[in-house]
């Protein structure tokens, strides 16, 4: 099912009355945008190489929620509705598969359109243990034009996690104009 983008402010002209079918212009459609905000979810349950002391996108496989479509699984990113512009929370959580004789340093980290944004979290992992890190950060998002990807950026060259509950998962929430 798709949306239609954030709906503009509705205007009458001086001494006519809305007919029937502006109401779902001025009613249906704001209600549909505020019950089902804009939402993107996605995990990565295919093990993907992680090459030391470098950042790698992540290529997530299993989109869950993009009721926008914004999801390009060419380039691994999610680019923010035509319309849809405002702030975004959005949740990254990087995974690396059992690290069998080092020490590592796993961190989420968001990426801005090509551009490194932020690290959300870095975390350590034990010999012999999968490591995870996590995070979200408030990003303000252009509708059309910006798009988020997240990366794992880890100390040791290994893999992201393929065990359920362990997953790479990345989620963008509009949160307000």
């Amino acid at each position: 099912m798709t949306y239609p983008p954030v709906p503009p402010e509705p205007s009458l002209p001086a001494g006519f009355a809305p007919a029937p079918s502006d109401m779902d212009t001025l009613v249906q459609i704001p209600f549909t945008f505020c019950s089902q905000k804009v939402m993107f979810r996605a995990e990565q349950h295919t093990a993907q190489t992680l090459t030391a002391a470098s950042y790698t996108q992540v290529h997530f496989d299993t989109i869950t929620e993009d009721p926008y479509g914004g999801w390009d699984g060419t380039n691994f990113w999610w680019l923010c509705p035509a319309g849809c512009e405002g702030w975004y929370e959005v949740t990254l959580v990087a995974s690396a598969a059992n690290v069998a004789t080092n020490t590592a340093q796993v961190q989420a980290v968001l990426f801005l359109t090509g551009t490194k944004y932020v690290t959300m979290s870095a975390d350590w992992g034990c010999n012999g243990s999968s490591s995870l890190a996590a995070g979200s950060a408030t990003v303000y998002l252009a509708g059309g034009s910006d798009n988020i990807a997240g990366y794992v950026f880890s100390t040791t060259g290994t893999t992201t996690s393929s065990t359920a509950g362990q997953y790479c998962t990345m989620q963008a929430v509009w949160v307000s104009s």
